[in-house]
């Protein structure tokens, strides 16, 4: 019997039921859940209810991490609300036809592509005045509280349901302190202070690396699970990763070696974060050994202080300051 990871949740994205089926077997060993990238596709041709049969019978916990279609938006905005409700509407009635109804519905949270393309950019090359331009000139508060009552209202009917709800999206909401909702409403993600079971933050060191363009280690981690920690309390948690080569929305080359990804975990636990969730099952798969390679955990150890990596964050917070 192997060692059972408690709080641990493993992504995946793109993987089929033919890919996913087969290491349920070894995720329900482990205790480990398993949350499954759901779109209109997906539901309508029933490959994801081959994958929730299949989880159930073997007792593996499984999340439905509700996407659109590419053209509508892909990850839930205030600009896309509309059809992320009546998208979990439509995912519930179908899964209640078949007797597979969820016990958690999981969204993510991130502004369009493009958007965030044009973020990354200013970042990279240290425009920080023309990011905070970027960011204030976006801002829709009208549009920002009327996305937040429509999404109260379904967390509402999902926790009338007896469904717990998971919402995911960038750590950067988590910046600046005098208004926790100041870097949310800019980026148009309406979900803080939302009655979420989890809240849990992406904090990726490859993609903070391609962003900053500084040499960041474990300690970004241990930084944003404290801040999740202040901020949310229990139902905090931590996205790590990337595993792999990803290629969606943009091509970036993620963790080689499962110490990498250790560090990180080791670090977030000493942070004090107990959801624990790993990104991704795909690239795992991919790595070329054993994908439970990934899975050892590690104890949790506070990483060595990094300056690099402070001092990007406050930079982060100082810009969310000016918002």
């Amino acid at each position: 019997m192997s060692v059972t990871l408690a709080g641990l949740l493993i992504w995946s994205e793109f993987l089929s039921p033919s890919q996913i089926q087969p290491e349920l077997h070894d995720l329900a060993q482990r205790g480990a859940a398993l949350a499954v990238a759901v779109t209109p596709a997906t539901l309508h041709d029933g490959s994801y209810f081959e994958i929730a049969a299949e989880a159930r019978e073997q007792g593996v916990e499984l999340r439905p991490w509700l996407l659109l279609a590419p053209e509508q938006g892909y990850w839930a905005h205030q600009s896309n609300t509309a059809e992320i409700c009546a998208w979990v509407r439509e995912f519930l009635q179908a899964s209640a036809r078949r007797g597979l109804g969820p016990d958690w519905i999981t969204l993510g949270f991130e502004p369009s592509a493009q958007f965030m393309a044009s973020l990354q950019s200013d970042f990279a090359a240290h425009h920080w005045f023309k990011a905070l331009g970027r960011l204030r000139s976006a801002k829709n508060d009208a549009g920002y509280a009327s996305a937040q009552a429509a999404l109260s209202d379904l967390l509402g009917e999902l926790h009338s349901r007896g469904i717990r709800a998971h919402a995911v999206t960038t750590p950067l909401v988590l910046h600046g302190s005098a208004k926790r909702d100041r870097v949310a409403r800019a980026l148009g993600l309406p979900l803080v202070d939302l009655p979420w079971d989890e809240i849990s933050y992406m904090a990726y060191r490859p993609e903070f690396k391609k962003v900053l363009g500084a040499q960041l280690g474990p300690d970004l981690a241990y930084l944003y699970g404290q801040r999740a920690r202040e901020r949310d309390g229990d139902r905090a948690g931590l996205d790590l990763g990337e595993v792999g080569t990803i290629t969606f929305p943009a091509l970036t080359q993620g963790f080689g070696d499962p110490r990498e990804l250790a560090a990180d975990w080791a670090a977030a636990k000493a942070a004090g974060i107990d959801h624990i969730h790993l990104y991704a099952l795909d690239g795992m798969l991919q790595s070329g050994g054993a994908w439970t390679d990934w899975l050892s955990e590690p104890e949790a150890r506070k990483p060595r202080r990094e300056l690099g990596t402070r001092a990007a964050f406050h930079a982060l917070d100082l810009l969310a300051g000016l918002l």
